[in-house]
């Protein structure tokens, strides 16, 4: 069964499905149709190309991956809330529907992603930092900080000459916290495109001691141009947004 959400998260999710449930969209775990990784449509396989790629590397990737909506490049209005947020003066309603949206994940189905974790007692968060930008405040840090526990944060860094940032590269970001006190680390990014990048940051994560790493996305985002794409997205992107299905399994909540 679905969860219950709390219910100061299920207002939350009420005033979500009110403003935006008509063009978000749930994502879907569903075998050898969607990635078993990342919920991109794959055709018959158990993941998708980036995602094999990232299984048959020497590093350790994350232990598990959920994203709570998909987000169509580049024209829908989901993947230019992931965006928009992040400009540097977005507007009251971007931000608050993105604060909205990490509130369902973090608050109405962290217990999930504890109990698939084995239900540590002590759980850490940490953002993917930006390379792009490092020297500005992360507008989804700040949000976070609003949401999550305090004095739990691992806090991560890009390295002084990140390289081909898209790829699974640990070595791109440095652990500032030393994080070996938390056995459970809830890695958070606003989107997910093939994920190299948050992937790094949950091997760094790994490499400095922390035994089970978790990464959640607002977006998983689609490119309608991609052949895999088109049909999917056409047949199975539509009904309206349901917070109460579990973005760890895609349905009921474990």
């Amino acid at each position: 069964m679905t969860r219950v959400l709390p219910p100061r998260v299920q207002r939350v999710a009420d005033l979500v499905v009110s403003q935006a449930g008509g063009y978000l969209r749930n994502t879907i775990r569903e075998h050898r149709v969607t990635c078993a990784v990342c919920a991109a449509p794959v055709d018959g396989y158990e993941r998708c190309i980036p995602c094999s790629g990232h299984a048959s590397s020497a590093h350790r990737t994350a232990d598990r991956v959920a994203s709570l909506v998909y987000a169509v490049e580049y024209d829908s209005q989901a993947y230019k809330l992931v965006r928009g947020y992040k400009a540097d003066n977005p507007g009251p309603s971007l931000s608050d529907m993105m604060s909205s949206l990490l509130a369902i994940g973090l608050q109405g189905h962290g217990a999930c992603d504890a109990k698939l974790a084995g239900n540590p007692a002590d759980i850490g968060w940490a953002v993917v930092p930006s390379t792009r930008r490092p020297d500005r405040p992360q507008p989804l840090r700040v949000l976070l900080q609003a949401l999550a526990k305090p004095g739990h944060e691992i806090v991560l860094a890009p390295s002084p000459n990140p390289v081909s940032v898209r790829e699974l590269r640990p070595e791109n970001f440095l652990v500032v916290t030393p994080p070996p006190y938390r056995p459970h680390v809830i890695l958070i990014d606003d989107s997910w495109v093939r994920g190299g990048h948050a992937q790094s940051a949950a091997a760094a994560l790994k490499l400095a001691g922390v035994a089970d790493v978790s990464i959640l996305t607002v977006a998983r985002v689609l490119n309608p141009d991609w052949a895999p794409n088109v049909e999917f997205i056409r047949v199975r992107l539509g009904g309206w947004y349901d917070p109460s299905i579990c973005p760890w399994t895609g349905g009921a909540c474990p």
